[in-house]
């Protein structure tokens, strides 16, 4: 599948979700009504996963036999969390009684991202006397060692009860709608001879996905109903856990504030479900982007990324000690290849791993290179390990090592469609983005004039020779003024503030709260 056949699927699911959101159960109530329990909006939360991730499957006529496999794993998958349930069932609401109350909550569900975007301004907040940060997450354990406080210390006998209440409900839903529900409601739409097949869908979503994350909604519901927060900042729109938080928050009053993560374009179909009063954007690119999903100008603020703040932080002494950890010799050339994740579709991951065995190939046989590879976070290591096949000079470092660090202790990087694409250029690397026949995840570079582009894996080789030549200079030269276009149009002010700018734009907010 193309990046424009993923587009108009894309957009098609979101636009259906609404529809789908509108469907009269056999009481003539709407499917969303009764999915509002407890004051939780479950189908308002869930909504962006749907049209990012399971309709897509539905509308695309090659994923005939999603269902079965689906069923099956979900129905691992609501075991597993009940177990966990019941193992994290030992807290009591006295767990909690030392979080700050009228915070500012951070939403740092996820390790990597909160990382990157949250976590510097919740260090300079943090230095304040005037305001109290509640950054939180949802893995297992306790207080993380970067200060992250654990949702499950909320988990007691309470939300289990309620839980199991909740879950007799959605059974309940489950029961009132029917596969001739579904048909009317999709009989005057292009779906409609898909309609069999959407409610095997939304009989999955009521009996196995809603059902395994109920915990996890109520507690969102009393984590915010006990802390009364003055502001509520999540990095992600897509994420079930972030939309609960902002959903429930948006019913009390809460201001909302959205930081973008990553780099977006026509596929981030996820903003026109935006929730926030605010989104802090990277740049002029970004606003441009998000207004054609929905995002009003107004609601948008340029404040650059601090994803990028920590390119600007490096000594001589910190690439130094890089570089001597990965083994790297003063005479090599060290090259970081940023893989990335593209999901489980078939052709596609096929493309991708013949990408990866030509991008180690074309390493091994480049005298003087030495490759540090950084796997996505959510790609399994031993399966990009089993693609490397023995090359020769080609380090693997641990999916949870931070790429800013590995970038600037880099000559040059290569990238396949990763949002680290910017950190390599703001860092004034080589930036090297393959463009083989049938990928098309790095066209958005592919015309900048600021990237390499080989094109074959002798292109590939012939890149990584010059790279590890003295004319690397000399080519890095020639494409500053295309590197200089482009960030200036996707990147506001490289000046490692941004975390600081949004840190003001969150003390307005929460200001103007308390003074309502």
């Amino acid at each position: 599948m193309d990046s424009k056949q993923l587009v108009d699927i894309l957009r098609e699911s979101s636009d259906l979700v609404s529809k789908l959101g509108d469907i009269r159960l056999s009481d003539n109530r709407k499917l969303s009504s009764v999915l509002d329990i407890d004051g939780i909006q479950f189908w308002d939360a869930i909504a962006v996963e749907v049209a990012l991730y399971h309709l897509p499957r539905v509308l695309d006529p090659t994923k005939k036999n999603w269902l079965f496999a689906r069923k099956a794993l979900s129905m691992f998958r609501t075991a597993v969390s009940g177990m966990r349930s019941r193992l994290l069932l030992r807290g009591t609401l006295s767990d909690h009684k030392n979080w700050p109350k009228r915070p500012i909550v951070f939403l740092g569900f996820t390790d990597y991202i909160y990382r990157d975007v949250l976590k510097p301004v919740v260090e300079r907040m943090k230095t304040r006397g005037d305001i109290r940060i509640c950054a939180i997450h949802s893995d297992r354990g306790r207080k993380k060692s970067d200060g992250r406080m654990s949702i499950w210390d909320y988990l007691d006998d309470g939300v289990k009860l309620r839980a199991d209440t909740v879950r007799r409900q959605l059974c309940s839903i489950k029961k009132l709608l029917t596969a001739d529900d579904v048909s009317r409601a999709l009989s005057s739409t292009q779906y409609g001879h898909e309609a069999k097949r959407i409610y095997g869908l939304l009989e999955w979503i009521l009996g196995d996905r809603l059902p395994a994350l109920v915990e996890e909604a109520l507690i969102a519901k009393n984590v915010v109903v006990d802390l009364r927060p003055q502001l509520i900042v999540s990095p992600d729109v897509a994420d079930f856990r972030t939309r609960v938080y902002l959903l429930f928050g948006k019913r009390r009053g809460i201001p909302l504030l959205d930081v973008q993560f990553g780099a977006y374009a026509d596929e981030a179909v996820e903003w026109r479900f935006f929730l926030a009063d605010r989104v802090a954007v990277w740049g002029k690119e970004s606003m441009r982007v998000l207004a054609t999903h929905g995002v009003p100008y107004g609601q948008m603020s340029i404040t650059g990324s601090p994803k990028h703040d920590g390119l600007f932080r490096y000594s001589t002494d910190d690439i130094q000690r890089t570089r001597v950890r990965l083994g790297v010799r003063k005479d090599q050339t060290m090259v970081v290849f940023a893989s990335t994740h593209f999901g489980n579709e078939k052709e596609e991951q096929d493309i991708y791993n013949s990408l990866e065995k030509s991008i180690f190939k074309a390493a091994s046989q480049t005298p003087g290179m030495y490759l540090v590879v950084k796997p996505h976070p959510l790609l399994s290591m031993n399966k990009t390990r089993n693609l490397e096949k023995g090359g020769k000079s080609i380090v693997f470092v641990d999916p949870k090592e931070n790429i800013t660090d590995l970038i600037a202790a880099s000559d040059a990087v290569v990238l396949v469609g990763s949002t680290a694409t910017f950190d390599s250029l703001i860092a004034n690397k080589l930036t090297i983005c393959p463009a083989f026949l049938g990928w098309t995840w790095n066209k958005a570079y592919e015309d900048t004039g600021a990237v390499l582009v080989p094109r074959t894996e002798d292109e590939l080789v012939k890149v990584f020779k010059a790279v590890c030549s003295a004319e690397s200079r000399d080519i890095l030269n020639d494409l500053a003024p295309a590197r200089q276009s482009l960030l200036d149009k996707h990147i506001y002010m490289p000046d490692g503030q941004a975390a600081a700018r949004i840190e003001s734009i969150a003390l307005q907010m929460a200001g103007n709260h308390l003074n309502q």
